[in-house]
């Protein structure tokens, strides 16, 4: 074989040309359509399961029955419900504790989470401005720094 001084070690040159000329035989892809936006999302409707007995909301509820009016096992039972996914049932605890035993603190930070969880924002600020008067006439500083801070988070005003 002659050799015209390059160092040909990989394919032949005639060999390349075939190739080149079977890459241009093939049609370039056209270009796929844009897909159609969806211009609104429809929210999806939740199927509501009741929640499973659990040994702990078994046990809740046989101290709820010895004690009915009892603010800590209702809110122990509202937590427990809470969850479980059962935010309704969660929420009748709450509001029977604010109710029954306006003097727990505890409930107003935790009712109103719930309600901001549930989209009630007006409503979560109701409970927490409600339970900051309750803290006050308390002297429970701690709660009142909390509540104000949850209410800080869902508006301006300084009430």
């Amino acid at each position: 074989m002659r050799s015209n001084g390059l160092n040909c070690s990989g394919p032949r040159p005639i060999k390349l040309i075939k190739q080149f000329k079977l890459i241009k035989q093939f049609k370039p892809l056209k270009p796929l359509k844009p897909l159609k936006l969806i211009k609104q999302f429809k929210p999806l409707k939740l199927i509501k399961l009741k929640p499973t007995m659990t040994p702990r909301l078994q046990q809740l509820l046989q101290f709820q029955a010895d004690r009915p009016n009892d603010a800590f096992i209702l809110f122990a039972l509202a937590k427990e419900y809470e969850k479980l996914g059962d935010t309704e049932t969660a929420l009748l605890h709450y509001q029977n504790i604010v109710q029954t035993t306006p003097d727990y603190v505890g409930v107003y930070y935790h009712l109103g989470k719930l309600l901001e969880k549930l989209e009630q924002p007006e409503n979560a600020i109701s409970a927490y401005k409600s339970g900051m008067v309750v803290a006050n006439k308390l002297g429970d500083r701690h709660a009142l720094s909390e509540l104000a801070a949850a209410k800080m988070e869902l508006s301006d005003d300084d009430d």
